[in-house]
């Protein structure tokens, strides 16, 4: 599992009080690990890549990162159209509609209904790759937010 965490060393901001149980440090050494990060810092972008295929799973130094006291957005390309996730959304289909379609997240207490805010955020996604791996992403965040799909394939989250 890889954990990463943005934020400006000098200021400060909210962050959601939910524990999660996860070890503040690595438990294994970067040659026992799975994937590769590389981080780009001008303009700023994290790139991960899967260590035994090379298949890169995250990617964000080319699409554009916004980082303020009251608005980020981060992009990422993806390694395929294979999305799955983001429940509390009532989708045609269980595979994410890659055609420029954005999701609104921000719970609200309403019956489900297409395209509608309902009870529950989840802002995770499983995304099956070509060679039948796969790997899921969490953005921990208690703001509104909403994820838009594009062709490419990628992603935007904006919060």
């Amino acid at each position: 599992m890889l954990q990463f965490k943005i934020y400006d060393p000098n200021r400060s901001r909210y962050e959601v009080p939910v524990p999660l149980n996860i070890p503040s440090a690595p438990s294994s050494t970067p040659e026992g690990r799975l994937y590769d990060v590389f981080i780009k810092e001008n303009p700023f972008g994290i790139q991960i890549r899967r260590k035994s295929t090379g298949t890169v799973i995250w990617d964000s130094q080319l699409l554009g990162f916004t980082f303020n006291d009251m608005f980020i957005r981060i992009s990422t390309r993806l390694p395929s159209t294979y999305i799955y996730g983001f429940g509390e959304t009532e989708h045609t289909t269980f595979k994410i509609d890659m055609n420029w379609q954005t999701w609104g997240m921000f719970s609200r207490d309403e019956p489900p209904g297409y395209k509608k805010n309902s009870y529950g955020v989840h802002p995770y996604y499983m995304g099956l790759e070509e060679d039948g791996n796969a790997h899921g992403v969490l953005l921990m965040n208690s703001n509104a937010m909403d994820v838009t799909f594009q062709p490419m394939p990628a992603l935007t989250y904006r919060t």
